[in-house]
């Protein structure tokens, strides 16, 4: 009897990963029930009438953050595999985020309106498809990068990749000139970090980071 109520009020396994299955779906249902459940018990206590429409409501709501949440992730190209735990919350990150996005999106347009300017985020990497990436403009984007930037982005790949022996001397050399760069080195563009032979070099480690090599 507890297995079967189990089964379905928890996604599963609260720290084991796995994707979205009909299970996590039941579990939201049930998280909407409970919170409808608290919220027609505070407002009986408070002597407030039941809406019962929005009372049967919250739980439509909640799925429909979850489900909105996974369509969210197919579009940006995500994996959606998360934890148990994460699974049972994850309409309410969804609305957490949605709202974040909108709330900062709201302030931008204000200040934007007052003639306020809020500060430019960095510019990251962006990860093309091998398919339809651009050589040229993307060598461009590199140069025009802050050494900081990459390296936040890179790091970890650049010291893996160094580790392997797979790489030449020479691009051993540019990573390793990249991670020994001073602070004012760091936050200066890769074109005057590096001369137009390393930055050849490093274009092509990028490249084959990303899974795509030129032919």
């Amino acid at each position: 009897m507890w297995e079967k109520i189990l089964t379905f009020v928890t996604p599963g396994p609260m720290t084991e990963t796995f994707s979205f299955r009909p299970r996590v779906f039941y579990s939201w249902i049930s998280l909407g029930v409970i919170l409808t459940l608290i919220m027609a018990i505070r407002s009986l206590m408070l002597g407030y009438p039941i809406d019962i429409e929005s009372l049967i409501a919250i739980p439509i709501v909640f799925c429909l953050f979850g489900l909105f949440g996974l369509g969210l992730d197919s579009v940006r190209g995500r994996s959606s595999e998360y934890p148990g735990w994460y699974w049972l919350f994850y309409p309410i990150v969804t609305y957490l985020v949605i709202g974040f996005v909108l709330s900062f999106a709201l302030i931008g347009f204000v200040l934007g309106f007052g003639g306020i300017r809020l500060p430019q985020p960095p510019r990251m990497v962006r990860h093309p498809k091998s398919s339809k990436i651009d050589p040229q403009k993307f060598r461009q984007e590199l140069k025009n990068m802050k050494a900081e930037e990459l390296l936040k982005e890179f790091d970890k790949q650049l010291k893996e990749i160094e580790k392997s022996n797979k790489i030449k001397p020479e691009e051993k050399k540019v990573i390793k000139k990249l991670q020994e760069l001073d602070r004012s080195g760091l936050r200066s563009e890769l074109r005057n970090a590096l001369n137009d032979d390393e930055m050849e070099i490093l274009f092509m480690l990028i490249l084959k980071l990303l899974g795509f090599e030129l032919r």
